[in-house]
């Protein structure tokens, strides 16, 4: 399940690595943990996407949390003509250009 909202969207470049930070708030019964997953690589338009999403843990007893996540990329490793990352949420989305990143 998508994280009800994307509150934060950052991405920092060093060398050939790529960290994005996300976070997110939620409001289910139950979160576990969260995690961005792969949606779509769309050679057509040169955007990584990814779903920001948390499934539901057996173990949380908490009912609105917020939420982050940080993943690092290797550039190298990426598919040839990335020029975006895009984030998804169930309420919104974000999408931000590696070019203008330092």
């Amino acid at each position: 399940m998508l994280v009800d909202k994307l509150i934060s969207f950052s991405l920092q470049r060093s060398n050939d690595l790529l960290l994005i930070h996300v976070s997110g708030k939620v409001k289910r019964s139950r979160p576990g943990l969260p995690q961005l997953v792969l949606y779509d690589i769309q050679n057509d338009s040169e955007i990584l996407a990814f779903d920001f999403v948390i499934y539901d843990s057996p173990y949380s007893g908490k009912k609105v949390i917020e939420c982050e996540v940080h993943l690092v990329l290797k550039l190298s490793d990426m598919p040839f003509g990335i020029k975006a990352i895009k984030v998804n949420a169930e309420m919104n989305s974000d999408i931000i250009p590696i070019d203008i990143i330092d």
